[in-house]
């Protein structure tokens, strides 16, 4: 048993990513966000943080808005109709599994009724299982794609009703907010479009039988690319909230920064430097 149980649907999703869709350009966005326009994943590819790979791009009926419930908070929305791919993706450059240690992480919110189930939501990542740069699954090349999901069982993630916020009064707190960390100790990874030799059967492995299974197999090989994904969900359609989506080095929505000034602690109140 798979939870992604058709590998057409990772098919359709990379060709989406790959040949573009129809998204509009957002204004006065955080950075590390573009937004895929109608040329395709190739354009605005901006590269940062050292080389690491390109800044995140929605697609899909996916957008980064104001958490409904606090306006100062940047989160991704995704409006799923239970089939339609939506989500945000980022190429990575000359990064295998073992640098995304603690690195493929994010929080979430459902609005109810609609919640995970059928494997959405997941991170997808594309693995070059070779090296030489191209993805070509079976019976063309060895590549093939590790689905992270959410936890076991998979299904049934918490859901609630937010209470909406215009940044001008304190308001309740309704959202029902989890981390979900794909590099912890549960089984939650699944391949599909090729085979690693050893691979555990359903519910699948830990990042940690994962990085192990595919560096001894495949020594050589690269994470290409990293999707965070909602496609098929059995679950009513709805909305859903994610926040700090991280892949690798680059967190959605925040402001990047990574190397802060030294500053000084002041025990008897705030620093004043």
């Amino acid at each position: 048993m798979k939870i992604v149980n058709a590998m057409g649907r990772i098919l359709v999703a990379a060709a989406i990513i790959l040949f573009g869709v129809g998204c509009n350009d957002r204004a006065d966005q955080p950075t590390g966000i573009t937004s895929v326009g109608a040329s395709g994943a190739a354009a605005n590819q901006s590269v940062g943080n050292d080389g690491s790979g390109s800044n995140f791009k929605v697609f899909g009926d996916a957008d980064v808005t104001r958490d409904p419930e606090n306006p100062a908070n940047i989160v991704l929305e995704v409006r799923s109709d239970g089939v339609t791919p939506a989500g945000a993706y980022r190429t990575l450059n000359n990064v295998q599994l073992w640098e995304l240690d603690h690195q493929v992480n994010f929080h979430r919110a459902f609005v109810a009724p609609h919640t995970c189930s059928g494997g959405s939501p997941r991170v997808i990542l594309f693995i070059d299982a070779n090296g030489d740069g191209q993805f070509q699954t079976a019976p063309n090349g060895p590549d093939f794609a590790a689905n992270g999901h959410v936890r076991p069982p998979f299904a049934g993630c918490e859901t609630s009703t937010p209470t909406a916020n215009n940044g001008e009064m304190s308001t309740p707190s309704t959202l029902l907010w989890r981390f979900e960390d794909l590099t912890d100790e549960q089984p939650r990874w699944e391949i599909t479009g090729g085979t690693v030799p050893g691979f555990p059967a359903f519910p699948g492995a830990t990042w940690d039988q994962l990085e192990t299974l595919i560096s001894t197999a495949f020594a050589n090989h690269e994470v290409i690319q990293a999707i965070f994904l909602e496609d098929f969900n059995p679950s009513p359609p709805g909305t859903s909230y994610y926040d700090l989506i991280t892949i690798h080095d680059l967190t959605l929505g925040t402001r990047g920064q990574w190397q802060p000034e030294r500053g000084r602690f002041n025990n008897a109140g705030p620093a004043n430097d």
